[in-house]
């Protein structure tokens, strides 16, 4: 393919970030101390591409077959067009029941202009806790004691992408008193062609391309504690020690956009994924 990807793909992509970060303490009493610390960030990052260049697939079809209804008589097909359907009717539709099966369709979609990507990025994390100082075994011993939470949010965005159910609508058109219609009228259905270059006319393109994304979620509490010190005192110097114990429990969820599972680009469609560890 003789595409110049160059005039349209982004060299380098626009990235904005902000960030805010806080830390106190507090001495409660002598030896006991409290603490709290806040981080935050939000990233913005969009990056664009060349238009997509996929294998269309009517619903229920492999990658690159399409079913046209009366591709030989449908008025938005050129002439000839028309003709190379009509004369070679045996191969395309071979049981004559005027639907034609088009194998290894592709193309790329120029006409739905560039596809324009968005990543939004929230995190924060909060931590609180205790410190301090005791006696014990007759030395200084310092522990700590805290608890941790904090989540990700992820959300990715994408526009300009085929779909799969859409293609399947608009290639079933027959005419009716003289119009060229959808057989389904469903989603407002518009008949196109994809055939040849920037055949797809503006209500086409609104009606093919689409908007998809994904969600992600992840979260994690934490909880903890520490204590160290020296156990005994030995000719080369004292043994020291340190025990801790900690509790954590992390969650995700993932959640493709509904339409995810209808790109054309996208052969195994998405799944809704959440656990618990």
């Amino acid at each position: 393919e003789q595409y110049n990807y160059a005039a349209v793909n982004f060299l380098q992509r626009p990235l904005e970030q902000w960030q805010v970060s806080t830390m106190g303490h507090y001495e409660v009493k002598p030896g006991i101390e409290a603490y709290a610390q806040l981080f935050y960030t939000k990233k913005e990052n969009e990056f664009q591409q060349a238009p997509e260049a996929v294998s269309p697939q009517s619903s229920g079809q492999e990658s690159g077959t399409v079913l046209i209804t009366n591709a030989d008589t449908n008025p938005l097909f050129p002439i000839a067009t028309r003709n190379f359907f009509s004369q070679n009717r045996a191969f395309f539709d071979p049981d004559g029941d005027g639907i034609f099966t088009v194998r290894g369709t592709q193309r790329r979609f120029e006409e739905f202009g560039p596809r324009n990507t968005s990543i939004t990025s929230d995190s924060f994390m909060l931590t609180g806790g205790l410190r301090g100082n005791l006696t014990l075994l007759d030395d200084d011993w310092k522990w700590d004691a805290f608890y941790q939470t904090s989540r990700s949010d992820v959300e990715f965005l994408q526009s300009n992408l085929l779909s799969r159910s859409r293609t399947t609508l608009g290639l079933d058109a027959v005419v009716v008193n003289g119009q060229v219609r959808c057989r389904n009228a469903l989603l407002n259905c518009v008949p196109v062609n994809i055939f040849g270059t920037n055949t797809l006319t503006p209500q086409m393109v609104d009606f093919l391309s689409v908007d998809s994304g994904r969600s992600d979620e992840f979260s994690r509490d934490v909880a903890g504690a520490t204590i160290t010190g020296n156990l005994f005192a030995l000719p080369a110097g004292d043994v020291a020690t340190a025990f801790g114990v900690e509790w954590r429990r992390e969650e995700f969820v993932t959640d493709p956009a509904e339409i995810a599972s209808d790109l054309a680009s996208t052969p195994v469609p998405p799944l809704f994924n959440e656990g618990a560890f």
